[in-house]
């Protein structure tokens, strides 16, 4: 939302984002003014979030002329209090709970319950790629606009960080994958299929591991050193780890639309990645070196042909030009204008 905000605010609209928090404040970040609202922690906070932001614009009596909810969960009951104002809203949903193998069946089967019961009060619905709105129009038998997310191309300018040194790689030398570290990720296996690749570059996991899951992962890699931990990375260490990585991986069994992946696709870099739709979506299935979920086999493979570098410079200017092309904030912010203008 910080990103589609910053374009949106470029092309000449003004953006507030409200989210939730564990106490209540407003801050600026990046340009864009955020409201944080106290809420539980919960799914239950996301019904308190969007009753809580609906009364704030209220209250205040502001001039908004749209709300974007960023999810189906109870948020079209919520938003029906701002469209007696005269407020357009629509709703945009990235995943769903039951796709998630961290959450149990019947918590994902109640989310998907109450998101279906909440879009019996509107048919202003997104969602972020096209196997996700086949989802949605089986699930809840309403057909979704699609607004993809995108990225802000990287420029030339120079990157300071020290981070290749601080963790000792070097450039070309290394897989790279960001993530939250999370099962549904499935680092577990890129860390098994990565121990039974017999070449000499290194592999960074790059993400906060201060869970039980990243506790694991540590667990799994003891004993290859080749296998690093950078932590979580932003802003000008992330640019430089994706700036020259050999190449990118992103092994998840369930993706909304990835855009960590169009981040290393705008710098050119070769994927291994998992055959799941949005990522097929969003790469193409001619330019990914694809993997069967949970394959670890396959991901060593594709790690020992990857090394080979064949039609290396071929694939990094067709993965660049499809993500320049396509999936850019400007593209987004295009498609999220065009739909805001026929809804009523």
């Amino acid at each position: 939302m910080l990103c589609l905000s910053q374009q949106l605010e470029r092309m000449g609209h003004s953006c507030l984002v409200i989210r939730r928090s564990n106490h209540n404040y407003e801050t600026i970040i990046e340009g864009i003014k955020f409201v944080n609202l106290k809420t539980r922690d919960s799914s239950i906070g996301f019904a308190e979030l969007y009753y809580k932001a609906a009364n704030y614009i209220i209250k205040k009596k502001m001039q908004v002329d749209v709300v974007n909810f960023q999810n189906y969960f109870m948020a079209p009951i919520f938003g029906r209090k701002l469209e007696r104002q005269g407020i357009k809203t629509c709703y945009t949903q990235h995943s769903f709970a039951i796709d998630n193998p961290k959450n149990s069946k019947m918590k994902g089967y109640i989310s998907l319950f109450v998101c279906y019961v909440s879009c019996l009060f509107s048919n202003n619905l997104i969602t972020v790629g096209q196997n996700l709105s086949q989802i949605i129009k089986k699930r809840i038998h309403k057909v979704p606009a699609i607004v993809r997310c995108g990225i802000f191309m990287p420029t030339d300018s120079k990157v300071s960080s020290s981070i290749l040194n601080q963790i000792n790689i070097e450039k070309d030398r290394y897989f790279l994958t960001i993530s939250r570290i999370d099962p549904v990720k499935n680092l577990d296996v890129l860390i098994a299929g990565f121990k039974k690749y017999k070449g000499n570059k290194k592999l960074v996991i790059a993400g906060n591991t201060d869970n039980d899951y990243g506790q694991l992962l540590k667990e799994l890699a003891a004993d290859d050193k080749r296998i690093i931990f950078p932590g979580s990375v932003v802003n000008a260490n992330k640019e430089m780890l994706l700036r020259n990585c050999f190449a990118y991986c992103l092994v998840s069994s369930s993706e909304g639309f990835p855009i960590s992946l169009l981040e290393a696709m705008a710098y050119g870099k070769r994927c291994i990645t998992s055959d799941i739709h949005p990522i097929v979506e969003a790469l193409s299935e001619e330019l990914g070196m694809w993997c069967k979920v949970g394959m670890s086999e396959d991901i060593s493979d594709a790690l020992a042909v990857m090394d080979e570098g064949k039609d290396r410079s071929y694939y990094e200017n067709a993965i660049k030009k499809r993500v320049e092309q396509n999936f850019t904030w400007e593209t987004s912010a295009k498609a999220f204008l065009s739909y805001i203008d026929i809804i009523g």
